[in-house]
């Protein structure tokens, strides 16, 4: 690629001579064909006005004076010059076309028409790469909107997660209360399940003694019977104390069973 700018670069100054050479070519050829071949100007002068981007010139259209002199040329010696002048316009035509202003303006062509598909190949890679950067775009918003989403929902689990640990706290102290009342219970149910069990024992028992504690109850009625008796002879006598009654066994066990459950309470 350095070769080819190194080339252009030369192509370049080499067309940069001074268009008068064209003149002096043509010159020449007016010399070396004697009187000068109108043909043969003229058709140096096309191809110099061509070279020279002077499109708008007609074949006709050259100056005056070689025309004039071209004709009088042909008037005076047409048919020696004729194949002169085929043989000089092919040679003046090869040399023009292998002149360095040619090959410039052909490396200068080739050189416009790969830059321009460098230019277009260029155009399409930008096209394709901001429909890709418009696909990123939306990606990227689809992405931020859904982490917006995603963070809103993580903050009401939060919050949810927040009010689920104060219930789950309230909940262990509501048990540890139900905890204690358990315990609780269960102490007052097992001291009245001891009562129940000393109860039916005394019951029991009382049963067991009810034919004894008859008979002792009717001796203590015929005792106190007796006492009375006494109690007013004494009375009569005026010098015998009076006697305090013994309690029975039946109010004995009674306040044994009292002071047994106050105890237990």
């Amino acid at each position: 690629m350095a070769d080819y700018d190194g080339d252009l670069t030369l192509d370049v100054e080499q067309a940069s001579i001074p268009s008068n050479i064209f003149d002096v070519g043509v010159e020449k050829v007016d010399r070396e064909s004697s009187s000068g071949s109108g043909s043969l100007t003229q058709r140096a002068a096309m191809i110099r006005d061509e070279l020279l981007g002077n499109d708008s010139l007609e074949p006709g259209s050259a100056p005056e004076s070689l025309s004039s002199s071209g004709t009088s040329a042909e008037e005076l010696d047409s048919s020696s010059q004729k194949s002169n002048s085929k043989d000089e316009e092919a040679e003046l035509e090869e040399r023009l076309n292998n002149s360095a202003i040619s090959h410039s303006l052909r490396h200068i062509a080739m050189a416009f028409d790969e830059k321009s598909r460098e230019l277009e190949s260029l155009r399409k890679i930008q096209q394709t790469h901001e429909e890709e950067m418009a696909l990123l775009r939306a990606q990227f918003q689809n992405e931020k909107e859904e982490t917006q989403a995603l963070t809103k929902e993580l903050d009401e689990l939060k919050s949810s997660h927040a009010a689920l640990s104060c219930e789950l706290e309230a909940l262990k102290s509501d048990v540890e209360s139900k905890d204690e009342l358990l315990c609780l219970s269960d102490r007052i149910s097992s001291r009245l399940f001891d009562m129940i069990h000393a109860i039916k024992a005394q019951i029991e028992a009382a049963e067991t003694l009810s034919p004894a504690i008859r008979s002792i109850s009717s001796s203590s009625s015929a005792a106190s019977f007796d006492s009375d008796s006494a109690s007013v002879a004494s009375s009569q006598a005026g010098s015998t104390p009076a006697i305090v009654p013994l309690p029975t066994p039946i109010e004995a066990l009674t306040k044994q069973s009292e002071a047994k459950y106050s105890g237990v309470e």
